[in-house]
């Protein structure tokens, strides 16, 4: 009834078989626990939401949204947040990073970028602009029907 995370982590991402078959278990049903929230607010009335999926592309999940947004961080940045925030050892973050697609090739697919390399205030600043103009996206798009 228990999870070691940190020993799962370890395995699936020396280990690329462990991590395809834990990918097959869970993304079909994040993907069915995303689609029952959405439809939710939906019926809500709730017209902008924002999901974070973190392997995004990697599962193949990006035609399921209208927008991508990718948020980039420099390799020396993406480094010290895995290390810092989750306690790992440099080689199981870098292993991490490997198992991603690279973050190039995800700002080439997306449709917006947060460049998160530099303050929180500059990032959230960011992020208060990119709602902004969702929401004026949306409003007009509503207009026209």
């Amino acid at each position: 009834g228990s999870l070691d995370r940190a020993k799962l982590s370890h395995l699936v991402f020396q280990d690329a078989g462990a991590r395809q078959k834990l990918n097959v278990i869970v993304h079909p049903r994040v993907t069915r626990e995303i689609a029952r929230r959405l439809e939710e607010l939906a019926a809500r009335g709730v017209k902008l939401v924002l999901v974070e999926v973190p392997l995004l592309y990697e599962a193949g999940l990006e035609k399921n949204y209208e927008k991508v947004i990718v948020v980039d961080a420099g390799a020396e940045e993406q480094m010290e947040r895995l290390t810092a925030r989750d306690g790992r050892p440099a080689q199981e973050a870098a292993g991490i990073i490997q198992a991603q697609l690279p973050l190039s090739a995800k700002k080439a697919r997306a449709d917006l970028v947060v460049d998160n390399r530099n303050s929180l205030e500059n990032t959230r600043a960011q992020v208060k602009k990119l709602w902004q103009q969702l929401k004026i996206q949306l409003d007009k798009g509503s207009e026209k029907r």
